[in-house]
């Protein structure tokens, strides 16, 4: 076990009475609900954190139709629902092209929409249409 050393910090009132409202929920100390949340995120260093809580991460995950445990999970989950596949390429398009898309998909089911215009608009790109 590695070795252990006490520090003090001041702060703010509001921020130790939500750490008092997670402690009395888990029925853990401050200090251990400190501790957890320190050791957790002691290898993040980020500009813009994104953490999700449990009905933000449950709410991705009934999107999405699978369980996500880790950032690297949800990133290569979103980059395969955001693929279209063609001849083993991966073609990522973004959920605002995929939107546009979807405007105009009028009158055709967009499991149909979506390879027709993809293949008419690279007919076109190589002048066989």
């Amino acid at each position: 076990m590695s070795e252990r050393t006490r520090i003090s910090i001041t702060l703010p009132q509001d921020l130790i009475d939500k750490y008092h409202s997670i402690a009395d929920r888990h029925e853990k100390t401050v200090e251990q609900v400190i501790e957890t949340q320190l050791y957790r995120y002691q290898d993040h260093e980020s500009i813009k954190p994104i953490v999700l809580n449990d009905v933000q991460r449950q709410h991705i995950e009934r999107l999405l139709g699978r369980n996500i445990t880790t950032a690297d999970e949800l990133v290569m989950v979103l980059q395969r629902a955001l693929d279209v596949r063609v001849d083993n390429v991966d073609v990522t398009l973004t959920p605002y092209l995929l939107d546009r898309m979807k405007s105009r998909c009028i009158g055709m089911e967009w499991d149909k929409f979506l390879p027709f215009t993809i293949k008419r608009l690279v007919e076109e790109f190589v002048g066989v249409r």
